[in-house]
């Protein structure tokens, strides 16, 4: 038994099992069903010898067929003839089997599986002396399959450790987050061996999710055909159902072994060609950031409880790698906000008083903070507004300059409520007068800010793009303070275009009096 119980490789001490069983009785074959740990109704063929087709993988119930039974008992049984047996398991039927016996193999008074030696030669049986030497081999095959487990375990165990290890550190060095995620997903996928991996970050403002990265293998595009493999993820954008996803935003791990069977994310199988999928949640601080998607397209695929505990630790991982990134981002948003609030200060205390100038100058710090296509400022004249409008990348000379009435538009709207106005497609229903000019040139997105300083209405600062990617509540904050501080430069050059002119009539009193 040395060649047993010597080795540690689970699948050589399975090999090893089996060949000295058939060896023993003198039979054609034999076979390893054990329990599954994660589903210890079941059976699992987990080795053979000397069947005419691979059987690996069968299962069958605790109680079914001839090991269920054998299990179910916990004593040996042996049949004569299978294919006659009232109690065969149907997924046997037509086999070329008839003597089987079967021994169970117990660890520490629990029956772990069982061992079979099985033969096709008619009027063979088993006799009670080749049950004893089955019953003889099967604790020591039980220790054996133990102790493999147990170094394949530990040794699983260390490798998933160092993984997740060398995960934190690329984590806590690197502030690169596509490249952080990458490596993520790539181990993620290796070490559950799945075919394809995906995280997909939340937009909680526009509440889609949009994959940031992704891998899968190659061949398995060419092979389903699919125009939406992994890594098309970062091009699509899919809606977040909060109903769906509440459990998800709670923590739970979800798992689907058969996706088309469940109803609720039918839909998402069918755009993506998912079989199978693991969904684990990206939570950082009670914050619901993404998803950690492990998925087989065309297998379905049992995930165990070690599974899902490693997907959540490497969700974990990827959580934090996002909150970092997330708070790097913040931090340098802010500064840069700040440096260019610091130079609107100084554009309105000691720049240029020219209307046109001023505008181009907070056209341009604006362009630092957020994308936009357009800007224009909408300046109050009597009825009408004059309109100066920049277009970034375009000469100064290319601006537009024109007039429209003020009634009937967006800007007076935002006028007269006091409060931006945010128009997310202006394609679809074209309201406001404006919205007239603003279609055909391309734009879809729109905001109004009313000008206000030392409580005088100036007009309307206006945005617009030509995506329809509505200004975020963050962005619109943004935008207000910049309004706040553009009416005051706009206030100033009044007042100063003001003062000059009220020089100059004095001036001009003054030479007629001389």
């Amino acid at each position: 038994l040395l060649d047993i119980t010597a080795q540690l490789d689970l699948s050589q001490v399975l090999q090893a099992i089996v060949e000295r069983a058939a060896d023993l009785v003198s039979c054609k074959a034999s076979t390893i069903e054990l329990r599954d740990p994660s589903s210890p109704d079941e059976l699992e063929l987990v080795a053979s010898r000397g069947l005419d087709r691979d059987y690996s993988g069968w299962r069958l119930k605790v109680g079914e067929g001839l090991s269920g039974r054998v299990v179910a008992s916990g004593q040996p049984i042996v049949v004569e003839d299978y294919q006659q047996w009232e109690g065969r398991a149907a997924v046997y039927a037509g086999e070329p089997f008839t003597a089987i016996a079967g021994v169970p193999l117990v660890w520490q008074g629990q029956t772990i599986g069982v061992l079979s030696a099985i033969d096709d030669i008619e009027q063979r049986s088993f006799s009670q002396d080749d049950v004893r030497r089955l019953t003889l081999l099967a604790p020591q095959a039980a220790i054996a399959i133990v102790k493999a487990r147990l170094y394949e375990e530990e040794r699983q165990a260390r490798s998933e450790a160092e993984m997740l290890r060398e995960l934190a550190e690329l984590v806590n060095s690197s502030l690169d987050l596509p490249r952080v995620l990458q490596a993520i997903v790539s181990r993620a996928a290796a070490a559950l061996g799945v075919e394809r991996a995906v995280v997909a970050l939340v937009d909680a403002e526009r509440h889609v999710m949009r994959g940031v990265a992704a891998v899968d293998p190659p061949e398995y595009g060419r092979a389903a055909g699919s125009p939406l493999l992994a890594a098309e993820w970062r091009q699509v954008e899919v809606p977040v159902d909060p109903v769906m996803m509440a459990p998800l935003m709670a923590g739970e791990v979800f798992v689907y072994p058969d996706v088309a069977a469940d109803p609720q994310v039918r839909h998402f199988a069918e755009i993506f060609h998912v079989r199978s999928a693991l969904l684990a949640p990206l939570i950082s601080e009670s914050q619901f950031l993404g998803l950690l998607i492990l998925s087989e397209g065309s297998t379905c695929h049992d995930f165990s409880a070690r599974d899902v505990g490693l997907a959540r630790a490497i969700a974990q991982q990827a959580a934090m790698a996002v909150r970092n990134a997330q708070l790097y981002a913040d931090v340098r948003s802010k500064a840069e906000r700040l440096e260019v609030l610091h130079t609107l200060d100084r554009a309105i205390t000691g720049g240029s008083l020219d209307v046109r100038e001023l505008f181009d100058t907070f056209s341009e710090q604006a362009a630092r903070l957020m994308g936009y296509d357009r800007t224009s400022l909408a300046l109050i004249q009597g009825d009408h507004f004059r309109i100066l409008a920049v277009e970034p990348g375009t000469t100064k000379d290319m601006s537009r300059q024109v007039r429209l009435p003020r009634q009937g538009t967006g800007m007076q709207w935002a006028i007269e409520h006091e409060q931006p106005l945010l128009r997310p497609d202006i394609s679809q229903e074209p309201h406001y007068l404006e919205e007239e000019i603003l279609v055909p040139i391309g734009i879809r997105t729109t905001i109004s800010l009313p000008l206000r300083a030392r409580g005088r209405v100036l007009g309307t600062w206006n945005m617009g793009r030509r995506q329809p990617c509505p200004f975020s509540p963050a962005e619109v904050d943004i935008l207000q303070t910049i309004a706040e501080q553009l009416a005051i430069g706009l206030d100033n050059a009044r007042l100063h275009e003001e003062l000059a002119e009220h020089t100059g009539r004095l001036q001009q009193a003054y030479a007629e009096l001389e």
